[in-house]
C-alpha cells in the first residue's frame, strides 16, 4: 500500500487499539476497509446525549473530553446497542478519528468469528477494569459521604446557632 492510501491509515489507527490489537493482519485489513477517517477540530462536539450510536470512534491523534487519547476508543457500545447517546464528546484538540460503521462490523464479527471472539476479549477485559475501578471507588465513598455530611450539618447547626443569639 502506498503511505498516502486511506486503507493504511486507517489500519495504523486501528493497531493502537486495545479491542483491535490481536487481530491478524487479514482482519485487521477487513476492518481497515470499513473505516473512514475524520479530522475533528478543537471544540467541535463529536457526538452529543440523544444521537444515535452506531460508530466506534478510535482517537488517533488528539484529545477528547473523556480524556480519551491515541489509542484510546469511544462509542462500543454501539456494536451491541441501539440505544442512543446519554452523553456527550467533544475534542479539546485537533483530533484525528478512524471511524468504524457499527453495522458493518456487526457484519464482519458475525462472518468471522475469529474477529468477534477477539474483539469480545478485550471488551470483557475493559468491563472487568471498569468494575474493578467502580468497586474500589465505592471502599472510599462512605466515608467521603459522611464527612461530608457531617460537615453540611455542622454548618447548618451553626447558622441556626447564629440566628437564635442575635434576637438576644
Amino acid at each position: 500500500m502506498l503511505a498516502g492510501d486511506p486503507q493504511r491509515k486507517s489500519a495504523s489507527c486501528l493497531e493502537s487499539v486495545p479491542i483491535f490489537k490481536n487481530l491478524i493482519h487479514r482482519e485487521l485489513a477487513e476492518i481497515s476497509a470499513i473505516t473512514t477517517e475524520n479530522i475533528c477540530p478543537k471544540g467541535q462536539s463529536i457526538y452529543r446525549a440523544g444521537d444515535a450510536k452506531e460508530k466506534l470512534f478510535v482517537i488517533h491523534t488528539g484529545l477528547v473530553i473523556r480524556l480519551v487519547g491515541p489509542g484510546g476508543f469511544i462509542g462500543e457500545l454501539a456494536l451491541f446497542s441501539a440505544r442512543q447517546s446519554a452523553d456527550y464528546a467533544i475534542a479539546l484538540e485537533n483530533t484525528v478519528m478512524c471511524l468504524v460503521e457499527g453495522r458493518r462490523l456487526k457484519d464482519l464479527m458475525q462472518s468471522h468469528a475469529s474477529i468477534a471472539f477477539k474483539i469480545m476479549e478485550e471488551l470483557s477485559i475493559r468491563l472487568e477494569v471498569v468494575e474493578s475501578r467502580r468497586k474500589s471507588n465505592r471502599r472510599y465513598q462512605p466515608p467521603i459521604r459522611r464527612t461530608a455530611c457531617s460537615t453540611i450539618f455542622a454548618i447548618g447547626i451553626e447558622r441556626k446557632s447564629k440566628n437564635l443569639l442575635e434576637g438576644f
